[in-house]
C-alpha cells in the first residue's frame, strides 16, 4: 500500500542523494582517502533500478503525479487522494476563496489530517514555503502539503 510506495520514493530519493554526494566526494582534488571503496557509479546503479521500478509499476498517475499506493499486484490504487485534493469543490477551494491567510491553511490541514496543531518547526518550515511560492502556484502547493500530511507516518500509523 502507501507504505512501500513512500519506501520505493524514498529509497530512490536517498539512492539518488548518495549518489550526487559521491560523485562529489569523488571530484575533490587531491582525491580524498576512503576507508571503503564504491565503484564510480555504484549508488547511480540503486537508483536507477528504484527509478525503474516506480516507472513500470503503476506508482505514478497519467498525470505524473504519485498515486496514493499500490495494491498486492503493484498496480496503482487510483487517484483518490490526488483527484480529491484537486477539486474545485472542496476545503482548499473554500479556503482560497474566503482569503484564508497561510497560518490558518496550515493549522487547518494539521487539524484535519493529524487532530493537532502544526509544531513550531513544522509551522515555521510551512510558512519560509509558502513564502516562497509564486502566487499562482499557491493552490498546487497548498494540495502538495495536505497530500505531505496525509501521507506522513503519523497520518498512516495513527489515524
Amino acid at each position: 500500500g502507501a507504505r512501500h510506495a513512500q519506501r520505493s520514493q524514498a529509497f530512490f530519493s536517498l539512492a539518488a542523494q548518495l549518489h550526487e554526494g559521491w560523485e562529489r566526494f569523488l571530484g575533490t582534488e587531491p582525491a580524498p582517502a576512503a576507508p571503503f571503496a564504491f565503484p564510480r557509479n555504484f549508488f547511480l546503479g540503486w537508483a536507477q533500478a528504484a527509478w525503474s521500478w516506480i516507472e513500470s509499476s503503476d506508482l505514478r498517475g497519467a498525470n505524473g503525479l504519485f498515486v496514493d499506493g499500490l495494491d498486492s499486484h503493484c498496480r496503482g490504487n487510483g487517484d483518490t487522494l490526488n483527484n480529491k485534493l484537486q477539486s474545485k469543490t472542496n476545503r482548499i477551494a473554500a479556503w482560497l476563496k474566503a482569503g484564508m491567510p497561510d497560518y490558518r491553511i496550515i493549522e487547518s490541514i494539521y487539524l484535519c489530517s493529524l487532530s493537532r496543531y502544526p509544531t513550531n518547526r513544522e509551522m515555521s518550515a510551512t510558512l519560509k514555503i509558502f513564502g516562497e511560492t509564486p502566487a499562482d502556484q499557491r493552490r498546487a502547493l497548498i494540495e502538495d502539503v495536505f497530500w505531505s500530511v496525509l501521507s506522513c507516518k503519523e497520518f498512516l500509523f495513527n489515524h
